[in-house]
């Protein structure tokens, strides 16, 4: 897909980072739909969990990448929403914590591949990708959300 990474522009909506009809490679789009085939957005939180984890290992085959991910919890599994990405020893980790958001998860996943792909050096490069990797291959439950901010909402709320 061919993102513009000197765009530095603050992201106002989430529709300025759509595309009419994205292009992934073949090896991003064969892991992400195996990860939908997988359905990771279903089942208890430790199935959920192993489901993510695994979706992040094919993306990491599909991109040529290594980013480990973990899952703390925080008492309030499926309300919060804080996950970050760390950088230690030039190794990116996603910690999720609180609500498992696949739309999230990939959004950790472009900033993890930020020193990697200079199309995910910006704010809006990640969203670029993570939201059109939701839109294209997750289209029922990306229709159901707010895009007219700057983060994607279910119900006024974080996804």
């Amino acid at each position: 897909m061919n993102i513009e990474s000197a765009s530095t522009q603050a992201i106002t909506s989430i529709r300025e980072v759509l595309l009419d009809n994205p292009k992934f490679p073949k090896e991003v789009c064969r892991a992400v739909r195996a990860g939908r085939a997988q359905k990771v957005w279903r089942g208890k939180r430790t199935q959920r969990i192993e489901k993510f984890k695994a979706f992040v290992a094919l993306l990491n085959g599909a991109m040529g990448c290594k980013v480990s991910i973990r899952f703390e919890e925080d008492g309030n599994n499926e309300t919060s929403l804080k996950s970050i990405v760390k950088f230690e020893d030039a190794n990116p980790e996603i910690v999720m914590v609180g609500k498992l958001s696949l739309a999230t998860l990939l959004y950790c996943f472009a900033t993890a591949q930020a020193q990697d792909d200079p199309n995910m050096q910006t704010h809006f490069g990640r969203w670029r990708w993570a939201a059109n990797v939701f839109k294209r291959f997750f289209p029922k439950s990306f229709s159901k959300l707010d895009t007219s901010g700057a983060y994607l909402l279910e119900q006024g709320k974080p996804i």
